[in-house]
């Protein structure tokens, strides 16, 4: 392993708390990426900590980036109580993205999913009439004042 200059972590301002500083991150990291002479270190947790959102599907979002600029290193941690099973959910997601890449494909039906509070598709129920059978009727009748 070669010696590592410098490690350049910014933790970018969320949603424009801060154009200028975040574009002169943006020039830095660009340059970086061109010329790789040190390793990437993501920091993915600033971001879901600033935000009031679930962390399943922002978490895949971020893997995705951390994919695409090729970072060495991802951190990730679970500082609050609305970030516990980050590190899980990231585990999951980062395998989601490297499955996407070996495969050329987006990172979808893979046998692995976040999808936890929703499901993939549609489940209809049929109604079963034989469920009444043992009913009772109500009947509602508005009361005289």
């Amino acid at each position: 392993m070669k010696d590592w200059q410098a490690w350049y972590d910014r933790i970018a301002s969320i949603f424009g708390f801060s154009p200028v500083d975040d574009q002169r991150t943006v020039d830095v990291l660009s340059r970086l990426l061109r010329e790789r002479t040190m390793p990437i270190l993501f920091g993915s947790g600033n971001v879901t900590d600033l935000l009031d959102t679930d962390s399943m599907g922002l978490n895949t979002f971020l893997a995705g980036v951390a994919s695409e600029v090729k970072a060495d290193i991802v951190l990730t941690t679970e500082g609050s109580v609305k970030t516990r099973g980050r590190v899980r959910e990231f585990t999951i997601a980062s395998q989601m993205m490297l499955l996407a890449k070996q495969k050329f494909s987006v990172p979808k039906d893979f046998g692995i999913d976040l999808l936890f509070l929703k499901d993939k598709r549609l489940k209809r129920t049929i109604y079963d009439k034989r469920l009444e059978k043992d009913a009772k009727r109500l009947e509602a009748r508005k009361r005289e004042r």
